[in-house]
């Protein structure tokens, strides 16, 4: 694509064509990964900026009057979100001896080790240059943009660009420079980034939460969704769960969810909906699989629906296929308070009220805790805990996932033992470890 192509692509976008805002971050997605990297310094931090910068694009498009000038315009967006990651916290990292020892395949640990080696000593002569001259480098060799496209971005005038690789070249050597351009294309962007941000867009990494208890404080929510998705059961509810996995707090897996058909089944109503899980670190998706719930007066359960033949339909109760022992699902009652209990008796308590904050935004919530009985440690005490917490609308807001000992096998990533360090709880004299935390689109939605 011509740089003459840009202003109607972006014209195009800014109108809402879906296919025009793919194209325009397939153009510019290198160019914001390798500037932000030349500002973090950190591959994967510059591609959360990126995908944050895009996500901005995407909300305030309408509000560029000249597309002509969107290079410099995006640009300013990417460097907003370098200097939020720059304030905030950095993610933890694993010390480059424990990195080396991880398990893999091809190529071995040694040839891994002194690759990365190579790697960062190519990449800390590039961070050691002058800024302008950085910024110019990582722009030009990750992927191939012209001079005319950086200094548009940059705006700053062509020779201004021409400058300043010629200074960085002089300064890193002909050898040096093919190493740089090798290990900047190898750390690109992948191929299906502009798919995931238009399938998903959610942060990459979890926004700001905070919980504050309010001891003491009593109240009753009529609640449509607790355990149940997050999604509204109502007609045309619709929801998202995404997967935040710890440590780090990194975004691994959408959970989508949505109530696609509604029928009258006696004095209630049987909701149809439709779910499926990606899984963002696999880059798998499942198919669609189709789920029931009937819907009563003041109770929701899970059915199964048998179709005997043309036009009839037997309702019974849901057995979940894994556990085909377990008692049928409970009617769940869906007005919750204080000290009450659903899904079969002790395994959830409404347990108090908090106050939750995401990004800013904040719920009085009905604070739930959930010890799931279906898988045990060896010593016969639950293993799985987690907390729900429930706005006055009905919602589920927020659900942190914990784990105890011997829910999996030790080397499994969600094992108690391989959690060490992250946030402990204790509850019924359980010592549970932190995670996931899942939040539904709801409460992620950008201003």
């Amino acid at each position: 694509m011509t740089l003459d192509d840009l202003p109607s692509l972006v014209a195009r976008a800014r109108s809402g064509d879906p296919e025009a805002f793919a194209k325009l971050v397939r153009r510019f997605q290198q160019m914001a990964h390798a500037y932000a990297y030349a500002i973090l310094g950190d591959f994967d931090l510059a591609q959360d900026a990126a995908q944050e910068a895009f996500m901005q694009v995407h909300l305030k498009l309408g509000t560029l009057r000249n597309t002509e000038a969107f290079p410099g315009w995006f640009r300013r967006i990417v460097l907003g979100q370098c200097d939020r990651l720059l304030r905030s916290r950095r993610h933890p990292t694993v010390p480059l001896a424990v990195a080396a020892a991880v398990p893999g395949g091809e190529p071995g640990p040694r040839e891994a080790a002194e690759r990365r080696e190579m790697e960062e000593g190519v990449m800390q002569a590039v961070r050691s240059l002058p800024e302008g001259q950085r910024e110019a480098t990582t722009l030009f060799y990750i992927d191939g943009y012209s001079q005319d496209e950086i200094a548009d971005f940059l705006e700053v005038p062509v020779t201004t660009v021409k400058k300043r690789l010629y200074d960085s070249r002089r300064k890193l050597k002909e050898r040096m420079m093919h190493m740089v351009e090798t290990t900047l294309k190898n750390n690109a962007l992948p191929e299906n980034f502009a798919e995931r941000i238009l399938m998903f867009p959610f942060p990459p990494v979890e926004p700001p939460v905070e919980i504050v208890d309010c001891p003491g404080e009593c109240r009753k929510v009529r609640c449509l969704d607790a355990q149940s998705f997050f999604v509204p059961l109502v007609e045309g509810g619709k929801c998202d769960w995404t997967f935040y996995d710890w440590p780090g707090g990194r975004l691994t897996g959408v959970y989508e969810c949505h109530v696609i058909g509604a029928a009258k089944w006696g004095k209630g109503k049987i909701l149809r909906i439709w779910v499926r899980f990606t899984d963002l670190k696999r880059n798998g998706q499942n198919d669609w699989s189709e789920s029931h719930y009937l819907l009563e007066h003041d109770t929701y359960r899970r059915v199964q629906l048998t179709r005997e033949k043309p036009g009839k339909v037997r309702v019974g109760d849901y057995v979940c296929p894994s556990t085909p022992n377990e008692p049928p699902f409970p009617r769940v009652p869906v007005k919750l308070a204080v000290g009450s209990r659903w899904e079969g008796g002790d395994s959830s308590k409404v347990v108090g009220v908090s106050r939750v904050t995401i990004n800013g935004r904040s719920w009085k919530c009905l604070k739930v805790v959930t010890a799931g009985q279906n898988w045990k440690s060896p010593d016969g005490k639950p293993t799985v805990y987690a907390e729900w917490y429930v706005a006055d609308t009905g919602r589920t807001v927020f659900f942190r996932r914990y784990n105890a000992h011997g829910w999996r096998e030790p080397e499994k990533p969600a094992s108690f033992e391989s959690l060490a360090g992250n946030l402990e709880v204790q509850y019924g004299g359980i010592t549970f470890r932190h995670y996931y935390d899942c939040l539904p689109d709801i409460v992620l939605t950008r201003s």
